[in-house]
């Protein structure tokens, strides 16, 4: 891909939920399935506290970054948690991931979120540098399980 590749960012809409839902199996191939996957994303869509930016080359939709805001009472205000970034891998390199990001932030602010949470692979270290690029710093652990 060209490294002059023009791309936009928009906010994501329903028509965009089979496209979404391919590009999600980039992250995370054996997490869930199709219909997991767009019953959730549907969920999502009418949420008020939720947002998803897509980003775009022509009419094909090249990464996303989806974004929670919620009132956090011990903080006594709002914080957004980034839940997933992710470009196509073809379309890495043109400063998609970095453009999410700048927007991502600009409407977390917007929002009134005091802070900003986002989680990673610890192996994943471009996305690391990505988000240090961008001013995270402090490193908390990130524990998951299922509550089964």
């Amino acid at each position: 891909m060209p490294s002059q590749t023009r791309f936009k960012i928009r906010k994501g809409t329903r028509q965009d939920v089979a496209k979404l839902v391919a590009l999600a199996g980039v992250l995370m191939p054996d997490e869930a399935s199709h219909v997991q996957r767009t019953r959730a994303l549907g969920h999502s869509l009418v949420d008020p506290d939720y947002d998803i930016l897509v980003a775009m080359v022509g009419s094909q939709v090249t990464g996303f970054v989806d974004l929670w805001t919620l009132s956090d009472f011990v903080e006594g205000s709002n914080i957004s948690i980034i839940q997933n970034l992710v470009v196509e891998p073809r379309f890495r390199g043109l400063g998609i991931a970095d453009a999410l990001m700048r927007r991502v932030l600009k409407l977390a602010r917007r929002r009134g979120a005091r802070e900003v949470h986002v989680s990673t692979e610890m192996k994943n270290k471009k996305a690391f540098s990505l988000y240090r690029k961008h001013g995270f710093t402090k490193l908390y652990a990130f524990l998951e399980k299922s509550p089964a």
